[in-house]
């Protein structure tokens, strides 16, 4: 990527966070003039790379509300019409200028055409020597010690000074550290700088959860056996070597890494990171682009469940998965024997290790099985549609109910942490988020859709009552008396659903 087309980039994530803001102060009925003055040339200004285009249509989406005032209405249509020009399209159709509506579906996906390119992450298996292991070893202790005391320092000028250190004040420090501390830049300033960005993006993390109402989590200190990633935030210090499947590292040599699939766009920024013994690099590449999938002409609604992982609008159940629960006993067992194990010895660190390698296989085992269902739904579907299912949420502990005598109520928390378990061994945000950025490159369509009412209404005559669902799989209308699986009827009303919302969009009967 050039440098006008980072600056691009820059300016379409100031303009759409700006936008938010102007919204959030227009809903408090603060001035409508920040608008006017500030938001919309921002947007108008965007340029044409694929981001520019998502941070447009995401603050055009939230605006949608204010499309019929007086002032901001035709600047709304303006900036719709500035985005239709750069060739912005959506999950939902392009963008209609003249009604400033059409795909500003929260839940929808940009359908890129052929020319459109993104970014990518590709992880590869790095095989290093005896020496090369040690060296990455002893950057990621060093690293860890900057992450340290740049995090003191940050907690020490707030709490002594009420100063705020930014990541530009401490990125300056480094020449400094750089006389006092020489073996911390052995690899380079390039990966100090990531370990300081990696601090600032906690902060940010930090900072945005106290401004939406969530519950926040200062940014902690960093125990060495914990911090088992370094990264390098632009191509100083690295190098690939594609042909000879190599990775060049400053200070540590030329490792070897398993390339199984070609690597496609510009390599802009890499992060190492340790997995049990193993060692991975995560390449980020721009410029990645769009490998459209032939039409299909098939659409498919799609529920997510405990029991059954998914139900399709077609009639078919995937019964797969829950892998946590199936390696439960080997779980346990590994647990127990790490629990007998003195702190500090070799047992233990053994120990450790084996149970990390156990939870490590129930991970691939579910991230595999959610890549190939994803992949056969982009394959097969010109059309997907799924729920928007708020997973935080669903999986949240229930909250304790005092009783006034100093001791608490039942509030089924036992029973709620089964089903908070099912839910994560599901694994429905990670099938989720394949689903996404596989439809956009596939330029597919993917729509989520209000989760409500699509278990109990009825696919033949409408009827929507609590009691329709007679169990977890049976369904058996109360008005008709139509007779389905549960999940594949809520995948049907799910289907049904997502066409309705785009050909309301396409029609602009959402504004």
């Amino acid at each position: 990527m050039r440098g006008s087309d980072l600056e691009r980039v820059v300016e379409a994530q100031d303009a759409g966070n700006t936008l938010r803001d102007a919204l959030g102060e227009l809903r408090a009925g603060r001035k409508e003039s920040h608008w006017t003055r500030f938001v919309f040339p921002q947007i108008a200004g965007l340029g044409r790379s694929p981001m520019s285009r998502r941070y447009a249509i995401s603050g055009l989406e939230e605006a949608r509300d204010y499309l019929s005032h007086p002032v901001l209405g035709p600047r709304l249509r303006q900036c719709a019409q500035v985005v239709a020009g750069l060739g912005a399209t959506s999950a939902e159709g392009p963008i209609d200028a003249e009604k400033g509506s059409g795909s500003f579906c929260r839940h929808s996906v940009s359908v890129p055409s052929t020319s459109m390119s993104g970014f990518r992450t590709y992880c590869f298996l790095l095989q290093p020597t005896s020496r090369q292991r040690t060296g990455l070893t002893r950057l990621c202790l060093g690293q860890c010690e900057l992450y340290n005391a740049a995090l003191e320092e940050r907690r020490g000028a707030w709490a002594w000074e009420h100063r705020s250190v930014s990541l530009f004040d401490q990125c300056r420090t480094l020449t400094e550290t750089r006389q006092v501390r020489p073996d911390l830049f052995e690899c380079g300033v390039t990966v100090c700088r990531g370990t300081l960005k990696r601090l600032e993006w906690a902060f940010a993390a930090f900072y945005r959860r106290c401004r939406s109402g969530e519950t926040p989590g200062y940014p902690r200190f960093k125990a060495a056996s914990r911090f088992d990633s370094v990264q390098w935030e632009d191509t100083n210090g690295w190098g690939l070597d594609t042909e000879n499947e190599r990775l060049r590292l400053m200070g540590i040599g030329h490792v070897k890494l398993r390339m199984h699939r070609p690597l496609r766009g510009t390599p802009k920024a890499i992060t190492v990171s340790r997995q049990g013994q193993r060692w991975w690099v995560s390449i980020r590449c721009a410029e990645v682009p769009a490998q459209p999938l032939p039409a299909t002409g098939q659409s498919v609604g799609i529920d997510l469940g405990v029991c059954a992982l998914m139900a399709t609008s077609d009639g078919e159940l995937v019964r797969e998965g829950r892998f946590a629960k199936k390696a439960r006993d080997r779980l346990a067992g590994a647990q127990r024997v790490l629990a007998t194990k003195r702190r500090g010895s070799m047992h233990r660190s053994r120990a450790c290790e084996a149970v990390g390698r156990a939870h490590r296989k129930v991970a691939n085992q579910r991230k595999d099985l959610a890549h190939q269902l994803s992949r056969k739904l982009v394959n097969d579907h010109d059309l997907i549609v799924c729920e928007a299912l708020r997973v935080p949420q669903m999986s949240r502990r229930p909250k304790p109910r005092p009783n006034g005598k100093g001791g608490f109520d039942r509030n089924g928390a036992r029973a709620k942490a089964g089903l908070n378990r099912s839910i994560a061994d599901a694994g429905w945000g990670m099938l989720r988020s394949m689903l996404v950025y596989k439809a956009e490159d596939a330029g597919r369509e993917l729509i989520a859709v209000d989760p409500r009412h699509t278990s109990t209404r009825c696919t033949s005559c409408g009827h929507s009552e609590s009691e329709n669902r007679v169990s977890q799989a049976v369904f058996r209308c109360r008005g008709c008396g139509h007779r389905d699986h549960a999940d594949v009827n809520a995948a049907r009303n799910i289907l049904r659903a997502g066409r309705a919302q785009r050909a309301s969009a396409r029609a602009g009967l959402g504004n």
